[in-house]
C-alpha cells in the first residue's frame, strides 16, 4: 500500500485496520510512506527515509579467478533530507566479503563507492550490495551474476607465417596479450596459440574465446561458416588488415555479402617506407567516446596520439556508424549490428570499428598488428590496455544477457541441438527448487536460430533456468 499519509485520504482508517488485522492471514500488507520529511540524520534516525541501491557493476577488465575484482555500487537517496552512515556490504554468493560506509548523502543525490571481491572457482557467481532497508525493503538489494574465468583461450591466425621473429605477424599480439615473463606463461590467465591460416578451417573453435585474424589474405568458404558458428555462440574476433588483405574480398565478401565487418576498407593509404611522415591517434585530453577507449579521457594511462601510422586501410563509416555507441545483437539477414568507432585518428577518421554480429562481436583496425605499417604494437603503455579492453568487452558480450532489468525480455541464442528442448525456470525465492511447478519454456526459432525466451521478468531477484544439456543440466541467468 502506498500513501502520503495525508488525513483526508484516512477518513475510514479505523475501517481499514480492522480488515486488515481481520483478514491478516490471508492479506499480507507492507505500507510505504511517500512525500514525506525522509531521515533527519543518522543512519537509524526516527524520520523516513528513502535509500535505494541504484547499480551494481563489475569495473575490474575480467573476472578471473584468485584475482582482485572491483565492483562499483550506487546508494541514491530520493528522501528529502541528508542521510548520513550508510553501511553498504558486498555479498559473493552467501557471505558478506566487503564493506564501505558512506559518510553522507545528500537529499536526491546518488554516491559511489568502491567495493572488492576475490572469486576462488570458475563458473558462475552471484554478487549482492546490500544497505539496511527502510521503507521499500526490496530496493535494499542490488543483484548481479558474473562468471568466473581460469583461463582465456586466443587462437592467433598468421596470414604470412614465413616471417619470423619481431616480423611475425602474430609477436607483439602474443607479447600484449601475454606481459609476463617466459617462466610465468603457463599460469597467466590469457593463453595463446599461433597457426597459419591455412589451417584455421580444419581447427575446432569451440575451446576458444577469441580468434584474431593478422594479414590474411583471404578466407575458404568452409571457415567462413566456422566463423559465423563462432560468433554466434558469443565469441569473439578480432582482424587486423595488412599488405596481404584482398580489398575486393573483404569488401564483397565479408563486408557486403556476409556483414561480418563493421565498415569496409578503402585504398590503403601512406607509405610504410618513408618513416617521416605519418598520422596519429587522438591524443589525451581530446574526447573519447567509445567505452573501451574512454580510459584516456584521463591521465596516466599512456598517450594513443604516441603511436605513428605510416600506412593503413580507411575505414569506409556504415551511413549513422555512431562513435562510442556499443551495438546490440545484429537482425537476422545481416545479423551485423550498428557499428561504432572505438578509436579515431587524429583529424576524426576511424581507426578501429566494432559492431556486434548474432551473438557474438566483431572488431576491425585498419592497419597492422605488427610494426609493418605502425608502431602502435611497441607502445605498451597504450597497446597492452588496449588488447585487454578489447579481450575484455568480447567476453563480457558472451554474458551480457546474464543480467536484464525487471520486465526486460531476456532472449538466448540456443545451439541446434537444444532446438525444442523445454527449459524449466524457477523465479526468485525458488531458486532452490521448492516451488511445485516451474514455468517451462520450449526452445524455438526465431528467424535462424534456435531461441530461448522469456518474459515474466517482474520480480527482481536470481532466476534458475534449468536447459537440457547447458552445464550438466542447468543455467544460471541472473534478472
Amino acid at each position: 500500500m502506498i500513501t502520503d499519509g495525508q488525513a483526508t485520504g484516512w477518513k475510514q482508517g479505523t475501517t481499514i485496520r480492522h480488515l486488515l488485522e481481520e483478514n491478516k492471514q490471508e492479506v499480507g500488507v507492507q505500507i510505504v510512506m511517500i512525500g514525506g520529511h525522509g531521515d533527519s540524520g543518522g543512519g537509524g534516525g526516527g524520520g523516513l527515509r528513502n535509500l535505494a541501491l541504484t547499480r551494481l557493476q563489475l569495473t575490474s577488465e575480467l573476472p578471473t579467478v584468485n584475482k582482485p575484482l572491483r565492483f562499483e555500487a550506487e546508494v541514491s537517496n530520493f528522501g528529502a533530507a541528508e542521510v548520513r552512515d550508510v553501511p553498504v556490504q558486498l555479498w559473493l554468493d552467501e557471505g558478506a566479503v566487503d564493506e564501505v560506509r558512506i559518510d553522507s548523502i545528500a537529499p536526491r543525490q546518488a554516491r559511489s563507492i568502491a567495493l572488492n571481491a576475490r572469486l576462488q572457482t570458475e563458473g558462475y557467481h552471484l554478487l549482492a550490495a546490500r544497505i539496511r532497508p527502510d521503507q521499500l525493503p526490496a530496493a535494499a538489494t542490488r543483484t548481479i551474476v558474473i562468471r568466473g574465468l581460469k583461463q582465456i583461450q586466443v587462437l592467433l591466425v598468421d596470414g604470412d607465417p614465413g616471417l619470423e621473429g619481431r616480423e611475425a605477424e602474430t609477436f607483439f599480439l602474443r607479447g600484449a596479450l601475454v606481459p609476463v615473463a617466459p617462466s610465468l606463461q603457463d599460469q597467466y590467465f590469457v593463453q595463446t596459440k599461433t597457426l597459419p591460416v591455412g589451417e584455421l578451417e580444419r581447427t575446432r573453435l569451440d575451446g576458444y574465446d577469441v580468434v584474431i585474424l593478422c594479414n590474411v589474405s583471404e578466407l575458404s568458404r568452409t571457415t567462413v561458416a566456422l566463423l559465423e558458428r563462432f560468433l554466434n555462440a558469443g565469441k569473439g574476433l578480432i582482424l587486423f588488415p595488412g599488405p596481404n588483405t584482398n580489398l575486393n574480398y573483404f569488401n564483397d565478401v565479408l563486408y557486403r555479402q556476409r556483414g561480418l565487418l563493421p565498415a569496409g576498407l578503402g585504398e590503403p593509404v601512406g607509405d610504410s617506407g618513408q618513416m617521416e611522415k605519418f598520422e596519429t591517434l587522438q591524443g589525451v585530453g581530446s574526447r573519447f567516446e567509445h567505452p573501451i577507449a574512454a580510459v584516456w579521457n584521463e591521465s596516466g594511462f599512456g598517450n594513443p596520439a604516441n603511436a605513428h601510422f605510416y600506412r593503413h586501410f580507411p575505414l569506409l563509416e556504415k551511413k549513422g556508424a555512431k562513435a562510442g555507441v556499443v551495438s546490440g545483437v545484429g537482425t537476422v539477414g545481416n545479423n551485423g549490428g550498428e557499428a561504432a568507432v572505438m578509436l579515431r585518428y587524429s583529424e576524426g577518421k576511424p581507426a578501429v570499428m566494432e559492431h556486434a554480429w548474432g551473438a557474438g562481436r566483431v572488431v576491425l583496425f585498419s592497419s597492422t598488428g605488427n610494426t609493418r605499417w605502425n608502431d602502435l604494437p611497441v607502445q605498451a603503455p597504450v597497446f597492452v590496455p588496449l588488447l585487454e579492453r578489447i579481450v575484455d568487452s568480447l567476453l563480457k558480450r558472451q554474458d551480457e544477457q546474464l543480467n536484464v532489468q525487471v520486465g526486460q525480455k531476456l532472449v538466448m541464442r540456443c545451439g541446434n541441438d537444444q532446438l525444442g528442448k523445454e527449459a524449466q525456470v524457477y523465479r526468485p525465492g525458488q531458486v532452490g527448487g521448492g516451488r511445485a511447478t516451474a514455468d517451462r519454456v520450449r526452445v524455438e526459432m526465431n528467424g535462424l536460430w534456435p531461441t530461448f525466451t522469456y518474459d515474466q521478468t517482474d520480480w527482481a531477484g536470481v532466476y534458475r533456468i534449468d536447459l537440457p544439456g547447458v552445464g550438466g543440466g542447468g543455467g544460471g541467468r541472473g534478472v
